[in-house]
């Protein structure tokens, strides 16, 4: 079975990576292109937010948790999330992933954990995307955004100074990669999609998705 392209859209919470994900899963299928869209599911976050609830009678804080506590059962959802796809995956040209491992390093990070080396062990067992969109975006600009489309308070994690530490993080993590298009998430839909068009156009990968 061939392995379908794997993009990984990756960034601060806010960023506009699903918009940008969504609208290029309709190009490729208006184009003759079999795509697959996914987002893992965190089974985990439902046995953290009831402890944390148990524990300080709050689900919102499991900050007050050991940080590789609540990374690790993440790190277990995202790898065994990828485990499984991998059997939906026959005859898909193109896979389009709302984050990637990438994106659960940097978070874990930004968490506070200091010892990183369960969670990518268990973080290797997923494979490396073919490329990854990261959309660098101001902190205060996805707060704003963030805050448009829900209706409960903002979390602590969801606050500027914490998407910071996030994007120091995406920072250092992206200089070990060679495959990061790096895309300005401040500009316009329109603009951002044309960059994403053209970066998988220059590098050919329509016509090596058709020529397989």
């Amino acid at each position: 079975m061939k392995k379908p392209y794997t993009i990984g859209f990756c960034g601060i919470d806010g960023a506009g990576k699903t918009t940008q994900l969504n609208k290029l899963n309709g190009w490729l299928e208006d184009n003759g292109y079999k795509t697959k869209s996914t987002k893992v599911k965190f089974s985990a976050l439902e046995v953290i937010y009831e402890l944390s609830d148990r524990l300080y009678g709050n689900p919102y804080l499991y900050g007050n948790m050991p940080p590789l506590v609540v990374r690790l059962g993440i790190a277990y959802d995202v790898a065994y999330h990828y485990l499984k796809l991998k059997e939906e995956l026959e005859g898909i040209d193109f896979l389009l992933c709302d984050r990637h491992k990438i994106c659960f390093k940097a978070y874990g990070k930004a968490y506070g954990v200091s010892d990183m080396e369960w969670i990518d062990k268990i973080l290797s067992i997923v494979d490396e995307p073919d490329m990854i969109f990261y959309f660098d975006s101001d902190p205060n600009t996805s707060k704003e955004r963030i805050m448009c489309r829900k209706e409960k308070p903002l979390r602590a994690d969801e606050l500027p100074e914490h998407l910071n530490d996030v994007k120091y993080y995406y920072e250092e993590l992206l200089n070990e990669q060679s495959n990061v298009i790096r895309i300005n998430a401040n500009a316009s839909v329109d603009e951002i999609f044309e960059v994403i068009i053209n970066s998988l156009k220059d590098l050919s990968i329509f016509d090596k998705c058709k020529e397989e």
